[in-house]
């Protein structure tokens, strides 16, 4: 980035003479490069400084985690710790800071925190950075177990402080209990199921209708309708067609419905791994049938 009228053009001329396949462009930007949550300003150029602040995108909307969400009260007290360390590590002068202390002031009111509350966290961080030290002590490391809670309110917090009292009265134990929330995503679908005939790169079973011990395990990374329709069609080898000659209730009944998906994959190499997995766990007799007649169904990793 290089500013109006800046004596950039001899840089640019020596780094273009470095090398003759080697060609650079210059574009003049603003006074402020953003580079992160960081923005970067240049206020005096001609005398090499430069002032950071912390940067929010136009479309940023200010929504945080609500006050009133339920959660652990540490969650919320850590998301206010977190944004003012985040705010005194980028800005680069003391004025910078109390500015973006008061932004977050606001967002944090606009969230119905209370404005005491955040007073206090303010001070609080202060009183830390600005406090002396203590001596380094040599101090025995403390082992802490930890054990998971579901929160569901104030009822969590009760139970958690019993139980860490428990294990430290009974069994010599310390605990530290870690809150998890639910989601919504939890509870519903946020997208529509795939179809079955439409999914992809997945590992299939065939099931006999007469016999459930017939079965086949096979992958494909194609529509799953693709696949039954070439077991069914195709002149290649294939157990499943040949079973199908064999087993009149099968051919009568078979469709994309005789198939179960017992296992996905994000592309085709992970679909021949789990497919010869799932072979070698289930060791479904058709596929073994396929092999005796000289089809190897093992994956030569090696």
């Amino acid at each position: 980035m290089f500013r109006q009228n800046s004596p950039y053009q001899g840089f640019l001329d020596r780094l273009n003479d470095l090398h003759p396949n080697l060609k650079f462009t210059a574009e003049v930007g603003p006074s402020t490069l953003p580079f992160l949550d960081t923005a970067i300003s240049l206020p005096n150029i001609d005398d090499g400084i430069f002032t950071s602040d912390v940067y929010r995108k136009p479309t940023y909307t200010g929504l945080l985690l609500n006050f009133h969400a339920i959660c652990p009260f540490k969650w919320k007290l850590g998301l206010i710790q977190c944004l003012l360390h985040r705010a005194y590590s980028i800005t680069s002068n003391w004025s910078l800071f109390v500015e973006e202390v008061d932004r977050l002031g606001k967002i944090f009111a606009d969230n119905a925190y209370p404005s005491q509350l955040f007073t206090t966290c303010v001070n609080r961080f202060l009183s830390k950075k600005f406090e002396p030290k203590p001596t380094s002590q040599v101090n025995e490391e403390r082992v802490e177990t930890l054990f998971v809670v579901p929160y569901i309110g104030q009822a969590s917090v009760t139970f958690g402080n019993k139980l860490r009292k428990l294990f430290k009265s009974e069994l010599f134990i310390d605990i530290r209990i870690v809150y998890t929330s639910f989601k919504v995503k939890d509870y519903f679908s946020l997208k529509c199921r795939t179809p079955l005939p439409l999914v992809a790169n997945v590992i299939y079973k065939f099931q006999c209708s007469r016999d459930a011990n017939l079965t086949y395990i096979g992958k494909t990374k194609r529509h799953l309708v693709t696949r039954v329709r070439e077991h069914g069609t195709s002149t290649g080898p294939s157990a499943i067609r040949e079973h199908l000659k064999a087993c009149k209730t099968c051919q009568t009944k078979y469709s994309v419905g005789s198939f179960t998906v017992i296992d996905s994959a994000r592309n085709d190499l992970q679909c021949c791994i789990k497919e010869a997995i799932h072979i070698k766990r289930a060791k479904p007799i058709l596929n073994t049938q396929l092999s005796a007649q000289g089809m190897s169904y093992f994956l030569d990793i090696f």
